[in-house]
């Protein structure tokens, strides 16, 4: 399991994944309803930023060079 996911429940495989990343200043919390709208075709994924909300005694990226890397490193078996 990545920091950065913040799963609703358990992979379920075969459904369309869908990450969603927080616009400027939010937090994955924006995208809290989004599964239940959505249905069960659809995994939501909302993506938790250092820095933000639940992780908010980490330090945040200042260089997105730098966190496209860690989110790659970091969700790169998410990415099938």
């Amino acid at each position: 399991m990545t920091r950065y996911l913040r799963r609703g429940g358990p992979r379920h495989d075969g459904r369309l994944r869908m990450f969603c990343f927080p616009y400027a200043g939010g937090g994955a919390s924006a995208y809290a309803g989004w599964q239940r709208w959505l249905g069960t075709g659809v995994e939501v994924l909302p993506v938790q930023l250092p820095g933000r909300e639940g992780r908010m005694t980490e330090p945040r990226f200042t260089d997105l060079p730098a966190l496209v890397a860690d989110l790659d490193r970091e969700l790169g078996e998410e990415l099938d």
